[in-house]
């Protein structure tokens, strides 16, 4: 629609719209100048939004990087959680879960890798985005100690084979670029393939 003057007039948006908008501008900015350096202003700039809106929309900056960095880490911490008390409905091997996991794991990161970036420069300046994630790593250890008691995992420290596993598989995406240079990185699936086998042998064969 065009004014009188030749102008566009831009049309009434939803909330679920500017939400929409600001959350994508929210992800882009964070991960480019990292949480210290990301500023309301910018995101609401870049969003096409005011900034009055950001704040009725999330609070604060805080508020906003919840919502649009910590929450799909939650959310696919939920996917897995389900996905997990669900199988023994489909009789899942403990091979077949482990790629699973290293399965959803890697596309996460892989489909969200500004997510990764701005959660990354968070931590230091955000210190209750740390606490989150603390959290969500408990959740995912709870289901590591049920493999443990219903199929025998020889792992001793469920601690940190949630943690080892999530640097593995989050290295092998994010820094594709440095461990195969020129181009040469694997197939999602030979990967995927590759992780799955470190995983289940890793902690299959617990040294001494």
């Amino acid at each position: 629609m065009t004014t009188g003057a030749g102008r566009t007039k831009r049309g009434r948006r939803t909330g679920d719209e500017i939400r929409a908008r600001l959350l994508d501008s929210a992800r882009e900015v964070f991960a480019e100048q990292g949480y210290a350096g990301a500023s309301t202003k910018e995101i609401a700039r870049r969003a096409d939004v005011t900034e009055v809106l950001l704040f009725r929309h999330f609070g604060n900056k805080a508020g906003l990087f919840d919502f649009a960095v910590l929450d799909p880490f939650e959310k696919f911490v939920d996917r897995w959680t389900w996905h997990w008390s669900n199988h023994g409905l489909s009789g899942e091997s403990v091979e077949e879960l482990a790629r699973d996991y290293v399965t959803l794991l890697y596309e996460f990161f892989d489909d969200n890798r500004q997510l990764v970036t701005a959660l990354l420069a968070a931590r230091t300046h955000h210190p209750a985005a740390a606490e989150r994630i603390e959290s969500l790593f408990t959740r995912l250890e709870r289901t590591v100690r049920d493999g443990v008691a219903e199929h025998g995992l020889p792992t001793r420290d469920p601690m940190m084979t949630v943690r080892l596993t999530f640097g593995m598989v989050l290295s092998a995406v994010i820094h594709a670029d440095l461990l195969f240079v020129g181009g040469s990185a694997p197939a999602r699936a030979d990967a995927i393939t590759e992780l799955t086998y470190y995983v289940l042998h890793g902690i299959s064969h617990p040294t001494d």
